[in-house]
């Protein structure tokens, strides 16, 4: 995966913001301001950002954001901000296939990192999976005056809510030992992409 000519002149052109923020923070920023200015959602911003700049900005994105929800709040906040599926805004529906995170899981395999903390991110980026509770409705034992047992249905107040919160409790554990290392690994890839200069 290359950087497109058109992403290497837009981040080339901001040396104080590079020098002062790093390739990947400049990668996200370009996005970022075109994000707030013209109010769009994430996921169509996003198609643009990829349209105009390519895969490797898409990348950038979409494995910057992975890094800035897990560490703010874990793997669940990733998912319930909308950053796994393109509908952002906390407290709406989310989709639990996450196509987002499946397309970041896709092109991380395409982008050629294969260090050993590179490897263990990726393994955590195909274990992240979500889990719902379905049951729209419960059975609860109710007893009448005269004490005769029946079940009642009653609403339940967990339908949709994620039921795999220890799991990914786990996977963010997992994250936290080796995710600055990571993004120390991945400044210097993006540095190499932009710049044509290995290390």
């Amino acid at each position: 995966m290359d950087a497109s000519e058109q992403l290497k002149e837009a981040v080339l052109q901001r040396t104080d913001d590079i020098e002062e923020d790093g390739y990947h923070q400049v990668i996200l920023n370009i996005m970022y301001e075109h994000w707030q200015d013209n109010a769009g959602s994430y996921k169509d911003t996003l198609e643009w950002y990829k349209n105009e700049y390519g895969e490797l900005a898409q990348f950038a994105i979409l494995i910057g954001k992975y890094n800035q929800q897990v560490c703010n709040g874990g793997h669940i906040q990733y998912f319930d901000n909308g950053y796994a599926d393109g509908k952002s805004g906390f407290a709406k529906q989310h989709d639990p296939d996450s196509p987002l995170h499946q397309t970041l899981t896709v092109l991380f395999s395409q982008s050629g990192l294969r260090d050993n903390t590179s490897t263990a991110v990726f393994n955590i980026l195909q274990e992240f999976r979500i889990a719902l509770d379905t049951k729209e409705f419960l059975e609860e034992d109710v007893y009448d005056e005269e004490g005769n047992h029946y079940l009642d249905r009653v609403n339940n107040d967990d339908y949709g809510e994620v039921i795999n919160t220890h799991y990914l409790s786990k996977l963010d554990k997992a994250y936290y030992e080796i995710c600055d290392e990571f993004m120390a690994i991945l400044e210097q890839y993006f540095k190499e992409k932009i710049t044509g200069d290995e290390k």
